[in-house]
């Protein structure tokens, strides 16, 4: 019988197992400003970070919020590069200048580069705004007291697929596939196409042993999804369902030890 404490360290190993890899993608929120810019309060300012080797879901930007004119409260929006496709984030302490959390969720894909938008609801009509990290914001004429965002963003690390061994196989089914790729420990479900496979083994943080569903012929994509979202799709991940060969014109198939001779 298990002792408690044997139970907890069992406990404690298997929730390691299936938490989520974090990583910080940006981090200038404890840097020391060189100096405020005079701004428009509505205009928008936004700093870029590029995004690394893996995929991360951004879930959380810390905010450090050096006000020197009354209440400033950070909106932050992460968009592409060219500042579309955004997704808002929620201010969950705006009541006073400091280091405050705002909470979202943005897939930041592998080799891409994120744009952190910040604007200001400023107190008072003194036309301060805000500046991210550079003193030298376009179409700023000179700096003025007022408002500084500098920000830190973290993330999950999302799971990824860099090959499958085989590639391909019949499209009736059950051939089995190696998948491997990178923070697989958590995936919770394994799809070719949108057909999700009857079962996966899960052999380590890189490797998953599993069957494949039986689909029409052509080429699918193999994603693997887990609590931090899905994989991306790329030629790596990418499995070919290949029909059998026709039979010749005239021919016809005859079950082993049968005749199609005509009976008499």
């Amino acid at each position: 019988m298990l002792s408690l404490a044997c139970l907890a360290m069992l406990l404690w190993a298997a929730s390691l197992a299936n938490a989520a890899t974090m990583k910080t993608v940006m981090d200038t929120v404890n840097l020391s400003p060189t100096g405020n810019v005079f701004a428009n309060a509505d205009y928008q300012r936004s700093q870029k970070f590029a995004v690394g080797s893996e995929d991360v879901r951004i879930t959380s930007v810390t905010v450090n919020i050096i006000d020197s004119r009354g209440l400033a409260v950070p909106l932050i929006k992460l968009c592409d590069a060219a500042g579309a496709n955004c997704e808002s984030f929620t201010t969950s302490n705006p009541a006073s200048p400091g280091h405050n959390v705002v909470n979202g969720s943005y897939v930041a894909r592998a080799g891409t580069t994120v744009t952190t938008v910040f604007s200001c609801l400023c107190s008072g009509s003194d036309g301060y705004g805000i500046y991210s990290v550079r003193a030298d914001v376009p179409d700023v004429t000179g700096p003025a007291p007022g408002y500084v965002f500098l920000a830190k963003a973290e993330g999950e690390l999302m799971p990824s697929v860099s090959s499958l061994s085989p590639a391909s196989g019949a499209i009736s089914g059950g051939q089995p596939v190696t998948i491997s790729g990178a923070y697989l420990s958590d995936v919770t479900d394994v799809k070719f196409g949108s057909a999700s496979v009857a079962s996966f083994t899960v052999l380590d943080a890189n490797t998953i042993t599993t069957e494949a569903p039986a689909q029409g012929a052509g080429t699918v994509d193999v994603t693997v999804t887990s609590p931090s979202g899905a994989s991306a799709t790329r030629a790596s991940s990418r499995y070919t369902y290949i029909a059998p060969p026709a039979s010749a014109d005239g021919a016809s198939t005859v079950p082993y030890g049968a005749s199609n001779a005509p009976s008499r």
